[in-house]
């Protein structure tokens, strides 16, 4: 009876002290570009910002990195990630597969699990998933107003554009809302690809030409030569078109 009531104790301050030290080593570990702190320090001024670029210049990354650094800070902080899954030919059909939520989402969110576990442990983000830390998609988004939290839409050159402006909407009071993604990159055929780039539209309507025209907004591009991944990856998103 003892050892359980001692089990169920809270955390000593030693135990606390050793997780914050942990996860400080964890942040450490990642040490943003120039231009990746450039693009940090321009969403830390601004409620709604866009980051843009080519695949591999770790824009996500660097934004979630800047996140769970606040997250820790400020416990009255969540991070929410938005992503829409992509299905080969038609728009997004999510609500009709089977299982639950998060069996439905994991595999679009495995990537953005991966890089908030490499920052703050897989154990805090699993006993925090669904609390502290949400992987949202658009579907489950309507009605909802997000406050108190770092929102970081990501990919969303492929969201329909009144699907974005559904998900800004939902920015409630002390929030940031940081959207992500590289226009270029669209895996649909020409059809669908009209009726999606909710990125190029909200940068149209927002920055354009890369000025933000309203108050509290902020526009930063990414180009090719940002790209980390290795030499072959630039010449790739060259031979593509990319900039």
């Amino acid at each position: 009876m003892t050892k359980t009531t001692a089990s169920r104790k809270a955390p000593t301050k030693a135990t606390k002290e050793k997780y914050v030290a942990e996860t400080e080593n964890l942040l450490n570990n990642f040490k943003p570009t120039e231009n990746q702190f450039e693009a940090i320090n321009i969403a830390r001024k601004n409620t709604i910002s866009f980051i843009t670029g080519p695949a591999g210049t770790g824009k996500t990354s660097a934004i979630l990195w800047d996140f769970c650094k606040e997250y820790l800070r400020d416990n009255t902080k969540r991070i929410v990630v938005v992503r829409a899954p992509m299905e080969a030919g038609q728009l997004d059909k999510i609500g009709f597969l089977p299982n639950s939520l998060q069996e439905k989402t994991a595999p679009h969110f495995e990537s953005t699990k991966e890089i908030l576990s490499n920052f703050l442990g897989k154990n805090k983000v699993e006993c925090d998933l669904d609390k502290r830390i949400q992987l949202l998609i658009p579907n489950y988004m309507i009605g909802k107003t997000i406050d108190n939290a770092l929102v970081l839409v990501d990919e969303a050159q492929v969201l329909q554009p009144m699907i974005l402006k559904l998900i800004l909407e939902r920015t409630g009071i002390n929030s940031r809302v940081i959207v992500t993604g590289d226009p270029s990159q669209l895996y649909v055929g020409t059809q669908e690809a009209k009726l999606r780039n909710g990125l190029t539209d909200a940068i149209n309507r927002f920055a354009p030409n890369g000025k933000p025209k309203f108050d509290n907004i902020g526009y930063y591009q990414f180009s090719v030569d940002d790209v980390m991944r290795s030499d072959i990856v630039k010449t790739v998103i060259k031979a593509y078109g990319g900039k």
